[in-house]
């Protein structure tokens, strides 16, 4: 329910946008984004290159006396234009790192291939919406997949706002 709530409010701010994005954004520029996925918030740091971006993923949730579950990865966007709205291919890589209070580390990584948009509003900030289809590898402790020890294929969808410096 709070993604589609997100997700509406997304398309509000689309469009009812009034500000008008410059056709061509500046190129090599760093900046922060938020990535929001159900219940997991992602901070990526991205650096936009002349027809994408590419930007490490932080991302760390804590289970109070349970476990702290770290992601760390490495996402790439190719954009398809350089118009104020760019559709994109994206290519993802993540580790999750579970660090249970009792017990060993578990590991599980994540390969996906993404397509989304990205609206920039004006030079320094975009919001996008990205649809991801993952091939996850379980370690054998881990129930997050719930296939342990076996590669999974899923889905997953993002919303993400960035402001560029």
């Amino acid at each position: 329910m709070k993604a589609t709530i997100k997700f509406f409010f997304l398309l509000i701010l689309l469009s009812f946008s009034v500000s008008s994005a410059q056709s061509t954004i500046e190129s090599d520029r760093w900046g922060i984004t938020a990535s929001f996925q159900k219940d997991q918030i992602d901070i990526l740091v991205p650096y936009m290159f002349s027809g994408g971006v590419i930007a490490p993923i932080f991302g760390i949730v804590s289970f109070t006396e349970v476990a702290t579950d770290l992601h760390l990865g490495l996402t790439e966007k190719i954009y398809f234009n350089d118009e104020s709205t760019r559709p994109y291919l994206g290519f993802v890589q993540l580790i999750y790192l579970l660090f249970p209070d009792e017990g060993e580390t578990i590991n599980d990584w994540v390969l996906g291939i993404s397509m989304g948009g990205e609206h920039f509003f004006n030079n320094d900030f975009s919001v996008g919406i990205s649809g991801q289809l993952n091939v996850a590898i379980a370690s054998e402790e881990s129930i997050r997949f719930g296939n342990p020890g076996n590669v999974n294929l899923n889905t997953a969808a993002s919303l993400y706002a960035t402001i560029y410096f």
